[in-house]
């Protein structure tokens, strides 16, 4: 049976369309007449005039005035078309074509509401878009949610092409520039006349592939939080012409010869270069970060052939508070299969009043991915765990929020929460698990089907507070990995089976309340660092397995609650647990094969539950233990011998909590005493070989 990664197949589908495109006659190559001459230098330093020294700085932007035309009206919308001077400076309206001197602009509006209480979307272009119809098709949903949609026709397409230019084939690499400093400069002014001639109180802005590169500049350096949508789009045009399918379809020899006129003698290799350097001025994170970075949203393709995953994580990188959003899918495919999805991240639910449009609050149905987190890992998860009846609920036409396991922030509605336990699953943990980066609580507990080691993936879950994964046959090393999970204050990965040493990295968790590694088969020594914790000090439960050793007398140095090592098989010494000074409240070391004298040994007044069943200690109970307020104690199968103290809870306890002790070699019957006051005083000899010798544990 052959098994087809759908991932390759869309990558390999983004290549086999750009063959087809770029690299027979079907079509003309990129820059084809070459660099474009000494416009390069004029745009080089247009461009960075973009980026304001001073706030306010570059704003407002030349206020215009389109003509418009009605194309249709009804009861409930209308359709308008304007033409407008482009508001670009002398320098810039001189190196563009005449052809592109004058924009056009369509303009889709609802008539339900005044525009105080609409939103308004300006759509930017992508590569190859000449015309409004797809984009204003993107809008007609949005009219239902008095949401309205202006279509910017960009410089070098439609109506707006140079003559001697083929389609989207830019003739001269400055003519890339020239086409988005132009349109961010018209995008601004239509985002300013909707503000202060329509009155749209919520305005944002979107684009797809190169579109969204000039959606991101455009809402980076807007003076107010707008609603900014990237669909597909990189951070720089260096990776769509240098790393992607498009570096096939551009004329780099074209581009040497060009170079070669100006006696300047280069390879290949040193075209690109030079290419890399000129087109490093489109770079999104070059820009000002935007007044909310929360209300961007960037939306990317898992398998895109045409744009790098890292070219986008840049993208987020850079604008922290920004999000990410995955489709399944590569460059052609996600045009395809998620045309609409920009209309659903738009059409959310109260969009009106969400931080999409620099307000609060996000509540998106279907689509919320959490930065990578929600939909799309989500539905992958689905898949990897082979769609288990659990995650019934996990429809893609609801709000995940909704879903069962998962729990979203009230205020940011980002998954923080996945919860999976009791369930009839089989796998492993998926490794789309690191799609989910704002968790802060992991849960999988009682999957006894889960299977394989404790993936890497976790690792890329820095906002995690508690991670439990319990009652599953986990299996291989604690991983070191998990030390860098800086905000963990719980972590529980107890009753697997889990194997090795207990890595000394774990201490290095400064927040940790709780470290759960008990019923499992770990072996070796405790490590030294395990009394070195530098922040908090946690209760340790390192009960069932098969650790060997010495304790180490650094964990003397900390104030521990409570430490469960029981069931091990650990040696020596553990008085250096005890003393006045501490804060111990429940200690468990029993079936271990301690051995040290107890005679001396002074109890903290804080300590409550005391079990040291089944070692070797020898001595006697010491008289403080009859001061404290103890709820348990067992210290039967040892060598202890002499009275049991009267006093406190010590004769409260049943013979169980005594039973076989020896003292020596010597074991003697005698009879069991009550004094007056019935309090239970016998000799540990008596108990060790009274009717209650069977063992009870």
């Amino acid at each position: 049976m052959v098994t087809v990664n759908l991932g390759t197949l869309y990558y390999v589908l983004d290549h086999v369309y750009g063959a087809l495109l770029h690299r027979t006659k079907l079509s003309p190559p990129f820059f084809s007449r070459g660099w474009g001459g000494t416009k390069l230098e004029l745009l080089e330093r247009m461009i960075k005039q973009l980026f304001p020294e001073v706030e306010g700085q570059n704003w407002p932007p030349t206020l215009v005035q389109p003509t418009w035309k009605t194309v249709w009206e009804s009861k409930t919308a209308s359709l308008r078309e304007g033409v407008f001077r482009t508001p670009c400076d002398e320098q810039l309206l001189n190196a563009l074509p005449p052809e592109s001197h004058i924009a056009r602009v369509a303009f889709l509006c609802p008539k339900s509401v005044p525009p105080q209480k609409m939103a308004c979307v300006v759509h930017l272009a992508g590569t190859g878009d000449h015309a409004f119809e797809r984009r204003l098709r993107l809008g007609e949903p949005l009219l239902k949610e008095n949401i309205a949609t202006m279509v910017l026709e960009s410089p070098f397409y439609g109506r707006r092409r140079p003559m001697l230019q083929r389609g989207a084939k830019l003739l001269c690499v400055s003519d890339l520039l020239l086409l988005g400093r132009a349109t961010i400069e018209e995008a601004r002014s239509l985002l300013h006349w909707l503000d202060s001639e329509a009155g749209f109180g919520k305005m944002g802005v979107c684009g797809l592939s190169m579109g969204g590169v000039h959606a991101a500049m455009v809402g980076s350096l807007h003076p107010t939080p707008i609603a900014t949508l990237p669909f597909l789009s990189p951070h720089s045009a260096v990776v769509a012409f240098c790393e992607g399918v498009l570096k096939h379809a551009t004329a780099w020899e074209a581009l040497r010869e060009d170079l070669a006129m100006q006696k300047v003698s280069t390879t290949l290799e040193e075209v690109r270069e030079r290419m890399r350097n000129v087109l490093s001025l489109t770079d999104v994170t070059r820009f000002p970060i935007p007044k909310n970075p929360n209300a961007v949203i960037f939306v990317a393709a898992t398998d895109d052939g045409y744009i790098p995953k890292h070219s986008v994580l840049e993208l987020q990188k850079a604008w922290p508070g920004s999000e990410v959003r995955w489709v399944s899918g590569g460059h052609v495919s996600s045009f395809l299969l998620h045309n609409g999805l920009p209309t659903r991240l738009l059409r959310c639910e109260g969009v009106a009043n969400t931080s999409l449009w620099g307000l609060k609050g996000l509540h998106c149905r279907a689509l919320f991915d959490e930065e990578n987190n929600g939909f799309l890992p989500l539905i992958s998860f689905q898949k990897a765990l082979d769609n288990p009846y659990q995650l019934a609920s996990w429809d893609p036409n609801t709000d995940c929020c909704d879903w069962y396991v998962v729990q979203c922030d009230p205020n940011t509605n980002r998954i923080v929460q996945f919860n999976l336990f009791s369930a009839n699953i089989s796998g492993q943990i998926p490794a789309a698990i690191a799609d989910l980066p704002f968790l802060e609580t992991l849960v999988f507990r009682k999957l006894t089907n889960l299977t394989g080691q404790i993936p890497l993936a976790i690792s890329k879950l820095t906002n995690l507070k508690l991670l439990r994964l319990s009652y599953t046959n986990l299996s291989g090393p604690i991983p070191t990995f998990l030390s860098l999970l800086k905000n963990l204050t719980f972590l529980d990965l107890s009753f697997n089976d889990l194997t090795g040493a207990i890595p000394p990295s774990i201490s290095n968790l400064p927040n940790l309340d709780a470290l759960h590694l008990d019923r499992n088969k770990l072996t070796g020594s405790i490590p030294d660092s395990l009394g070195k914790f530098t922040g908090k000090v946690p209760d340790l439960y390192l009960s069932h397995n098969q650790l060997t050793g010495s304790v180490p007398r650094s964990l003397g140095d900390l104030n521990f609650t409570v430490l469960d090592f029981s069931r091990n098989q650990l040696q020596g010494d553990i008085s250096f647990l005890f003393g006045t000074n501490k804060t111990i409240q429940i200690l468990d070391f029993s079936r271990n094969m301690l051995e040290f004298n107890l005679t001396k040994v002074e109890f903290p007044a804080s300590l409550t539950s005391l079990d040291l069943n089944h070692n070797r200690i020898m001595g006697s109970l010491p008289e403080g233990l009859s001061q404290l307020n103890l709820q348990y104690l067992n210290v039967s199968y040892n060598r202890l011998c002499g009275q049991i103290p009267v006093g406190g809870k010590l004769q409260s306890f049943d013979a169980s909590s005594y039973v076989h002790n020896k003292c020596g070699a010597i074991t003697t019957l005698q009879q069991l005493r009550f004094g007056h006051s019935g309090n239970l005083n016998c000799p540990f000899s008596f108990v060790s070989n009274f009717i209650f010798s069977f063992h009870y544990f």
